[in-house]
């Protein structure tokens, strides 16, 4: 099974702290999981994917608008790769539950 076809078979939430977009693999999952959820670019099974983030330690915010731990990504990736990326970041923060200190 792809990653997008297990995707769109459960609910999925991403768990945001101050370290996130320093993991390439977080970033690119990401990718995947807002693709599946948009609903221009639906997986092979045709399910809409449900995202709800969780924003631990950070605010929807600086995800939203890449500050602080967020304005920087892995070094030495395309332009496109980090154009991606921070699509995803932005498109997933416009729902989420905030936890911990503010």
């Amino acid at each position: 099974m792809c990653t997008k076809q297990a995707l769109t078979e459960l609910t999925f939430a991403p768990l945001f702290s101050k370290n996130y977009a320093n993991s390439r693999s977080c970033l690119d999952e990401l990718v995947v999981i807002m693709d599946c959820k948009s609903s221009t670019s639906r997986c092979k099974c045709n399910q809409t994917l449900e995202v709800v983030p969780i924003f631990y330690e950070v605010s929807s915010s600086d995800v939203r608008e890449q500050k602080g731990n967020f304005a920087e990504v892995p070094p030495n990736f395309s332009e496109d790769t980090v154009k991606k990326w921070r699509k995803a970041l932005t498109d997933c923060t416009f729902v989420g539950l905030p936890f911990g200190k503010r």
